[in-house]
C-alpha cells in the first residue's frame, strides 16, 4: 500500500509543479492603498494579476499572492523529499518506523482527499 500512496502523492505534486510552471511568474504580491486587494505578479504597478472587482476579500488577495509559482514548486520539492524519506522509512524493515513512515503519508496524501485518484482505504 505504501508504494499506492507515495505514487499517488508524486503525481499530485507532478500536477501541482506543471501548474505552478506555466502560471504567471512572480513574485507575487498585494498592493497597497488604495488597491490593497490587487495581486501583482511582479513589482509594477503594471504588472496586475488579479484585480478588485468586488468578488474577493483581502485575505484572499494575501492568500493568492503567497501560492505564487515560486512557493508552490519550493512546497513541491520539499513535499517530495519527505516522501521519499517516509518511503524509505515505511520500507525498511523495521516495524516501527514502517508504522511512522506510513502513517505520514497517510496524512500527506490526505491534502489530495478530495482528488478522484484518492482512496479512502487510505483514511484512518
Amino acid at each position: 500500500m505504501t508504494t499506492d500512496i507515495a505514487a499517488f502523492i508524486l503525481e499530485r505534486l507532478d500536477d501541482e509543479e506543471r501548474d505552478a510552471r506555466a502560471a504567471t511568474p512572480g513574485p507575487w504580491r498585494v498592493g497597497n492603498f488604495p488597491r490593497e486587494r490587487v495581486v501583482y505578479s511582479g513589482p509594477d504597478e503594471a504588472d496586475v494579476l488579479i484585480y478588485d472587482e468586488g468578488g474577493h476579500s483581502e485575505a484572499d488577495a494575501h492568500h493568492v499572492a503567497r501560492q505564487d509559482p515560486a512557493a508552490t514548486v519550493a512546497r513541491v520539492e520539499a513535499l517530495r523529499a519527505l516522501v521519499e524519506v517516509m518511503e524509505l522509512s515505511a520500507n525498511d524493515g523495521d516495524c516501527n518506523v514502517d508504522a511512522v513512515g506510513e502513517e505520514a503519508l497517510r496524512h500527506v496524501a490526505a491534502i489530495w482527499r478530495h482528488h478522484e485518484g484518492y482512496d479512502e482505504r487510505w483514511t484512518r
